[in-house]
């Protein structure tokens, strides 16, 4: 393995920079330029005639058809494949490996699944292994790769936003940069190597048939705006500071690969969103300069419609695949948007439970975006059940998905949480087919729903 010793100023940062590309190179498929497409359309995922799937940034190209999907989770196959993790606990409380992990991916593969969603990094400061050990990284990364491939299943890779200051502070001793580094900082250890790994993925896997899009990273929306101490010493970045930092790893990613579409990754905004960017830093203070029209409640107020499908898009805009997670509220929760706070019934200022989704993906449709409902479940931890009332929710999601499909919108593609969870089977409710674990005993109607939701997709 090739261990790196570094200091504040990282003096050998040149050199590990070399070496680490040298290998990210030594396995590199070069990307395909044959696919024609225009940007300037809706993100679309295509099927050729032979069956097989391509994702590109505007309609499909001639002799290929538009295709609608549902699909899943199948987060921790990195994690569990990774020699930098530890992956403990699964069922029994050991730790999850690489056979776990190629185990649930056959699963799906021979239940008729054929995209997922996956972390493309290592959990927090876990990512530093792939500086400390990058011939390791890269070899159990591309066994993954070439797992998927061989299964002829598509991928959407997310690559990893918002923990690069932890990567940063735990291979520089002394280091301690923040979120807030990682974001608005060009010049900080922790943005170089964003963009570095970033770069090396891509540049790696960007020739790779099995990549069906690219992802940054998992919900780092839900960090914009919030107050010390969330991101360090100051308030958090805001929305046009995250939206340039996006765009930038969007434009790091077109350097290698110009033709497959970027998701965001992002959860639903939260239901103050536009409160938040606008109505103060959530610090009492009596300097503060008095709030701008609409901020009724404050910091913490409940956006309205108008409002909060404003910072949708505007969070949104750095990419073609508008990405919301989006999970069923838990008793102590009130699922209502746009109305007065600690509404709990619906109403006609209420957005009720998967109803949101209908917001956001008209909002998309109308800027010709593509929506992904990257994550969705289930109250937590019974996210896909065991019960039919579990599962209500799910089923939401992907009747919506149908009818928008028949409407011709741009809802094209959702994952649920979650496919066989290793890593997580002893605290989280995942589709494990034909287990006869009590609170499994849902999976397989999950999965008839899924492919029903399919079915009725693909027969228009």
């Amino acid at each position: 393995s090739l261990s790196l010793s570094l200091t504040h100023t990282m003096m050998n940062w040149g050199s590990w920079l070399a070496v680490s590309a040298a290998l990210c190179s030594h396995t590199v498929i070069a990307a395909s330029n044959s696919v024609e497409t225009d940007p300037s359309g809706a993100a679309s995922i295509c099927t050729t005639p032979s069956g097989a799937l391509t994702a590109v940034r505007g309609p499909c190209p001639t002799g290929t058809a538009s295709l609608h999907i549902a699909s899943v989770n199948i987060f921790d196959q990195l994690w569990v494949g990774s020699s930098g993790m530890d992956t403990c606990c699964n069922a029994t409380g050991g730790p999850a490996t690489y056979v776990d992990a190629k185990a649930a991916l056959l699963l799906a593969h021979t239940s008729g699944i054929r995209v997922f969603r996956f972390f493309a990094s290592l959990f927090g400061g876990s990512q530093a292994f792939w500086i400390k050990n990058p011939a390791t990284f890269w070899f159990e990364f591309d066994r993954l790769i070439d797992d998927i491939e061989a299964l002829g299943m598509y991928a959407i890779p997310s690559l990893g936003t918002g923990m690069w200051h932890e990567v940063a502070n735990v291979v520089t001793p002394g280091l301690n940069e923040t979120l807030n580094d990682n974001i608005q900082n060009t010049t900080s250890t922790a943005y170089k190597l964003n963009l570095e790994y970033f770069d090396q993925v891509t540049k790696r896997y960007a020739g790779r048939k099995c990549v069906l899009a690219w992802e940054l990273g998992n919900e780092l929306n839900l960090q914009v705006s919030l107050p010390i101490p969330s991101c360090g010493p100051k308030p958090c970045f805001n929305t046009a500071e995250m939206v340039q930092y996006e765009t930038a790893l969007v434009s790091k990613i077109r350097e290698n690969d110009p033709v497959r579409p970027v998701s965001s990754g992002h959860s639903m905004p939260r239901a103050s969103a536009w409160h938040q960017e606008h109505c103060g830093s959530g610090v009492t203070t009596t300097s503060a300069p008095p709030a701008p029209p609409g901020c009724d409640g404050g910091y913490w107020g409940s956006d309205t419609k108008e409002q909060y499908v404003e910072m949708f898009a505007w969070q949104s805009s750095a990419v073609e695949m508008w990405s919301v997670h989006h999970y069923a509220s838990d008793a102590n929760a009130s699922p209502c948007f746009f109305g007065p706070a600690g509404t709990l019934e619906p109403g006609p200022k209420c957005a009720w439970n998967a109803s949101l989704i209908q917001v956001v993906a008209a909002a998309a449709a109308q800027n010709s975006k593509m929506l992904y409902v990257g994550e969705y479940g289930g109250a937590n931890p019974d996210f896909t059940g065991p019960s039919v009332a579990n599962q209500s929710f799910n089923q939401n999601v992907l009747d919506l998905q149908v009818a928008d499909s028949k409407a011709g919108g741009t809802y094209s593609l959702s994952t649920i949480w979650a496919w066989a969870c290793p890593s997580h089977r002893a605290d989280m409710v995942c589709i494990w087919p034909g287990s006869s674990r009590a609170k499994e005993l849902g999976s397989d109607k999950m999965i008839a729903d899924i492919h029903a939701a399919n079915t009725a997709m693909s027969s228009q």
